[in-house]
């Protein structure tokens, strides 16, 4: 009796222990689903650029990211890059927008800004530039090339300024353009030495048969009297152009008449609330007489002479590497504000545009967009 009393317990015992161990664990698990399932319906995963207000444009990754310039009038957004022409433009009717990515013809210098204006798109080679028209930009028989040395045989190479420092090419209102090139000093190849001198050249729009089309009407070749060093920087202001140069600025108005303005170079020139600004290496200057004649506002300038400005709606703003300033001038100084750039911070800036109420900054690294009402919005966290 002893001996059966003793097993029956022992089995009753392990029974228990199994059943216990088997409530036990499926407590646990019962517990750790209400658990996931509470913590999943109060979990949000957030991507990281909805923590942005600038957005990176969908359209505009991999190959096509890089981009050197943008432009934009009432009826697109236009951008360019090494890999391509890019047009965005809003469809009303169907509330969105549609992206086109043109191959051009005689795709030249990626280094440089191509020139975009409503009309005419001007892109840079070795030795000559090719004009296409922005309303159809890939189609073979609709652009022309200008050959420099057809018009120079001392011609070196087209010189035009760096994308980070300057347009490549300028156009004033009578779609005439400003084409800057090296020429060897003494007209024979094995100079060392090299000097920038200036072609403009006059374009007519013809459009027949649904098409734009390109020609070259006229082209001048700019006699200089002195020498100018290497090329710094190119503008177009109303009727003048302005070439920045390493010992001369000149402008030169839609008569080709050139007038040496300033002995050395004057990077960035701007105009703003009537008057010209500019900035040389080391000065801050300002002209009341159109670019002719300069006065020193201020010598205390650090890097501002490195900065791209603007002006949109009658406020000036500037742009460099990733940041986004807006400049307040008086007779004696500029100050200014930093402007929102979170989403654009290691992205470098290439251009700035608007269209449909929003703005558009080019990047090496993509494009990015956000509302207009928002894009003058202050950083406080640089004050």
């Amino acid at each position: 009796m002893l001996h059966i009393y003793i097993i029956f317990a022992a089995n009753k015992t392990e029974t228990q222990t199994k059943y216990t161990m088997k409530f036990s664990l499926i407590a646990n698990l019962f517990a750790i689903a209400i658990f996931s399932l509470t913590s999943c319906t109060k979990e949000k995963i957030i991507n990281g650029e909805d923590l942005y207000s600038w957005k990176a444009h969908k359209d505009f990754q991999y190959e096509n990211k890089i981009l050197t310039n943008g432009y934009s009038d009432t009826s697109a957004f236009y951008a360019s890059g090494p890999n391509g022409f890019y047009k965005v433009e809003y469809d009303k009717s169907a509330q969105q927008e549609n992206f086109t990515n043109y191959v051009l013809i005689n795709d030249l210098n990626i280094h440089q800004r191509t020139l975009i204006t409503s009309e005419i798109i001007a892109r840079t080679g070795e030795k000559g530039v090719a004009f296409n028209a922005t309303k159809n930009p890939s189609h073979g028989h609709t652009y022309d090339f200008l050959s420099i040395p057809d018009i120079d045989s001392t011609c070196s190479r087209v010189c035009a300024p760096y994308y980070a420092t300057s347009k490549a090419l300028v156009m004033n209102h009578k779609n005439q353009c400003l084409i800057p090139y090296y020429s060897y000093s003494d007209g024979e190849q094995s100079s060392t030495y090299i000097n920038a001198k200036f072609i403009i050249t006059e374009l007519s729009i013809i459009n027949e048969y649904g098409r734009s089309y390109i020609e070259i009407a006229n082209t001048v070749k700019l006699p200089l009297e002195e020498e100018m060093g290497s090329i710094r920087s190119l503008h177009s202001i109303g009727k003048y152009f302005f070439a920045s140069c390493l010992y001369h600025t000149i402008r030169i108005d839609d008569e080709f008449k050139v007038d040496y303005i300033y002995p050395t170079s004057l990077v960035k020139i701007f105009e703003f609330n009537g008057k010209l600004y500019a900035f040389s290496d080391y000065d801050f200057l300002c002209s009341d007489d159109k670019g002719l004649n300069w006065k020193v506002l201020s010598s205390n300038i650090g890097n501002l002479h490195q900065v791209n400005y603007s002006v949109i709606n009658g406020r000036l703003i500037g742009y460099y590497n990733s940041q986004i300033l807006e400049f307040s001038l008086s007779d004696t100084e500029i100050s200014w504000q930093y402007l929102v750039n979170d989403g654009l911070k290691g992205h470098k800036i290439s251009s700035i545009s608007f269209y449909n109420d929003k703005a558009y900054v080019t990047t090496l690294s993509g494009l990015f967009t956000k509302e207009y009402s928002d894009f003058f919005t202050y950083d406080t966290s640089n004050e």
